[in-house]
């Protein structure tokens, strides 16, 4: 029997592309969205149907609601049915909150948290559960800078967070309709991402998180892939209005040493 598609924002590099590859590895089609980056997008289809998978790629700005609206129906058209809704496109400029601009504001909460929410909308009717069966899930992509303090990403954190309070008033509200809401909340990744925001800082960052880090390691977004393909399956079932920190145990050793004073 088929399985049925998952739709991931943001797929075409970092978490989003890892989290699509993982889901067709597991024979899901899958519709990813993307903005700017066709070279990107179109890699990664390649990829998934030279594998033999399935994959539709769709241009949509999350700036633009009917542009959501387009990929959701487009699964609607090809595939029927939906198994996961990964809500990973995130957008914002890097700038002390003292210095934010009211649209960059605008930007970055429709980008993130009300792309969240208008996406569960569309998407739930292709999630349900029918006929007694379980739905399907939903997935935010948090991030790091909802809970620790990062220079520049007050205005991402903030919406990061608003996400994660999302996803519990979301698990609550579609449990009626047999759907599950959960999210990943990584901690530092070796992405295009990060790579851009830390420059050439990015090197003593990796150092400096495998020192610290008690994996010994940075993470990756295929870590994080794995990890959203978890909350997606059966073996997940009791778990949902959860935020998971995948970060290496990245937390729990800065805790420590700030408590022995180290």
């Amino acid at each position: 029997m088929s399985k049925n598609a998952v739709l991931v924002t943001g797929a075409s590099r970092g978490i989003g592309r890892a989290v699509a590859l993982r889901f067709a590895r597991d024979g899901h089609p899958v519709v990813g969205t993307y903005r700017r980056d066709e070279a990107a997008a179109m890699s990664l289809k390649e990829a998934i149907e030279e594998a033999g998978g399935a994959c539709e790629m769709v241009v949509a700005d999350q700036l633009e609601p009917e542009s959501l609206a387009a990929s959701v129906e487009r699964v609607r058209e090809r595939f029927g049915r939906l198994s996961a809704f990964v809500a990973n496109a995130a957008s914002t400029a890097f700038l002390p909150l003292m210095d934010t601009k009211l649209h960059q504001m605008d930007k970055t909460w429709n980008v993130t948290a009300k792309s969240l929410l208008y996406g569960a909308q569309l998407c739930a009717p292709l999630l349900e559960g029918v006929g007694g069966e379980p739905g399907g899930s939903i997935v935010a992509i948090s991030g790091i800078d909802s809970q620790q303090v990062l220079p520049f990403h007050g205005l991402l954190g903030a919406c990061k967070a608003a996400m994660e309070v999302l996803v519990r008033y979301l698990a609550v509200e579609l449990s009626g309709r047999r759907i599950r809401v959960n999210a990943v909340n990584p901690g530092f990744l070796d992405t295009d991402s990060s790579r851009f925001y830390m420059k050439d800082r990015f090197e003593e960052v990796v150092r400096w998180t495998a020192q610290v880090t008690p994996v010994g390691r940075m993470g990756t977004p295929e870590d994080m892939a794995e990890v959203v393909r978890f909350l997606c399956a059966p073996e997940s079932g009791y778990i949902t209005g959860q935020t998971l920190t995948v970060d290496g145990g990245l937390q729990c050793a800065a805790f420590a040493a700030v408590s022995s004073g180290a």
